[in-house]
């Protein structure tokens, strides 16, 4: 691992398992705090100070690496050439000092297997502040953006990591029993502009799922099928149906047509699913598939 800095200070390698991490080997006690969507990750913990230098490490799988930069500085134009944002940050504590915490957003880029390697723009001056997170190559959204509308409310991403969720940006509706959504990608905008037109970019190969207001069922974007479930939201006595699509990585285009969407978007990763299933044996015995969550698994469905 070479990990570029002004002090050439130690180089660790940690595991995000919790909510904070320290933040530099040479500097106590600044940390990187709400990291619920970087849980799995390798932290590059090093010098205080980033360099313009080579950040570079040699990975055995592909990976996406998340650089968290310094939110009080034009971010975009420190970021390593060819990440993305992906409109999430996370937090950084100068513990104690003056306006303690600020936002470090994040940006993110894809590795094949073999070396990674990348360089801080405009670090020049002993004032780069970055994070490094390596992560086994697992979905990501960029370039999310929508058209059709009047308005300029920004578009938010967040993980769903629980049961409820606040439906759009500039109103506290709720989006609530999210079991069969959590992990997903959730993109929250402005409730009032209705854009006829939304876009992103994904890394990996996923399903979108739109959860329709069932005043509005018409407007569901062509090719969507119903998943049969529904989600609940706390302005409507009446539940959100959900309708699904599966897309490959790359540009996601979903069109709502010329009055817009009341919808709530969830992106995915896909999962696996198992069809036409043909299983050969003497005996022509039933066939079942179950998901391997412990240690043991009954081997024959006519066998005890």
């Amino acid at each position: 691992i070479v990990s570029g800095g002004f002090s050439n200070a130690p180089v660790e390698v940690e595991e995000i398992d919790g909510e904070a991490v320290k933040f530099a080997t040479n500097r106590d006690p600044f940390v990187l705090n709400h990291l619920a969507s970087l849980q799995g990750s390798k932290f590059i913990r090093g010098d205080n100070h980033k360099s313009a230098g080579d950040q570079a490490f040699k990975v055995n799988v592909p990976v996406t690496v998340i650089v968290a930069m310094d939110g009080r500085y034009d971010h975009a134009a420190r970021a390593p050439e060819g990440f993305a944002a992906t409109g999430e940050s996370i937090g950084f504590d100068h513990s104690g000092r003056t306006s303690a915490e600020f936002r470090f957003p994040l940006y993110a880029k894809d590795f094949n297997a073999g070396l990674a390697k990348f360089q801080f723009r405009h670090f020049e001056d002993n004032d780069g502040m970055a994070g490094v997170f390596v992560m086994e190559r697992t979905l990501a959204l960029s370039d999310v953006a929508y058209s059709g509308t009047t308005g300029n409310m920004a578009l938010e991403v967040e993980e769903v990591t629980g049961e409820t969720i606040t439906w759009a940006s500039d109103r506290t509706f709720e989006l609530t029993d999210l079991k069969s959504l959590q992990g997903s990608k959730f993109i929250r905008g402005g409730h009032d502009e209705r854009p006829a037109e939304l876009g992103f970019k994904v890394n990996v190969p996923v399903t979108v799922v739109v959860a329709m207001s069932s005043r509005h069922l018409e407007l569901v974007p062509a090719g969507f099928t119903a998943t049969g479930e529904t989600i609940a939201n706390s302005i409507e006595d009446s539940r959100m149906p959900l309708y699904a699509k599966d897309f490959p990585a790359g540009l996601v285009d979903l069109q709502f047509g010329t009055n817009g969407f009341a919808a709530g978007i969830f992106v995915m990763e896909r999962s696996l699913v198992l069809s036409d299933i043909v299983s050969g044996g003497f005996r022509n015995a039933p066939v079942e598939v179950e998901e391997i969550d412990g240690e043991a698994v009954k081997f024959a469905t006519n066998r005890d």
